[in-house]
């Protein structure tokens, strides 16, 4: 890997040879590899800064994303029809996508503040593949994602809305629109009884909590959830 570091947008876009307009707010850095593939028609925007790692692929049309995204490796921005004129994708702070996976912008995405998607999990607008003359199923919509969401390793659908503070467990499939404030499970999801979020710690546990991780590493907190501006 080979990091570059920009905190000019006209540098940013000479380097990866962008046509569209490219904006850095918040006196952002972007770090980001130099294999990285970029090829955006109209806007990129950045309001903060971004590591981006090698292999990354961000392909589509009109792109906004907040202050501490992150792209692991051979996670990708696009798929088909992404450059159509529906594609819109906005992406709240302190987002991560985990590599080998994709949110697919043929249709608009917005996407909340603190959400994380694990690898291999899928975000999907369009599904459209055999010809629908001759009676085969499609789908086209749009993709809306609230804020403090988990999706390791699951799949949204189109025309699907997920509501604020929800987990959505490994392997799962989001097929319909859900309500926030809980755990959803299983193909197709369905929530799971008994569990809602958020669901803060006592002050006791708390205390012992954060005394058992023994640090005050910004780094390490992170990988706990426990994030600061």
């Amino acid at each position: 890997m080979n990091y570059l570091d920009f905190t000019d947008a006209k540098k940013f876009s000479k380097h990866f040879n962008l046509k569209c307009d490219v904006m850095f707010k918040q006196a952002a850095t972007i770090r980001i590899d130099e294999n990285a593939i970029l090829d955006v028609s109209e806007r990129l925007a950045f309001n903060g800064d971004a590591l981006i790692r090698d292999n990354v692929r961000i392909i589509g049309r009109d792109i906004e994303v907040g202050h501490k995204f992150y792209m692991d490796h051979h996670a990708e921005i696009g798929g088909g029809s992404c450059k159509c004129s529906e594609s819109k994708l906005r992406i709240g702070n302190h987002f991560h996508i985990g590599n080998f996976s994709i949110i697919n912008t043929a249709r608009e995405v917005i996407i909340g503040n603190e959400v994380g998607m694990g690898r291999f999990s899928n975000i999907y607008t369009h599904g459209a593949y055999l010809n629908v003359l001759e009676g085969f199923p499609e789908q086209w919509g749009p993709v809306k994602i609230g804020n403090n969401v988990w999706m390791p390793c699951a799949t949204v659908m189109p025309n699907v809305t997920v509501g604020d503070n929800t987990v959505i467990a490994a392997g799962s499939i989001i097929n319909k629109s859900i309500e926030g404030g809980g755990l959803w499970a299983g193909t197709p999801a369905k929530r799971i009884e008994g569990i809602s979020y958020p669901n803060p710690m006592p002050p006791g546990e708390r205390e012992k909590y954060l005394a058992n991780l023994g640090t005050n590493d910004l780094e390490e907190l992170r990988r706990h959830g426990i994030r600061s501006n």
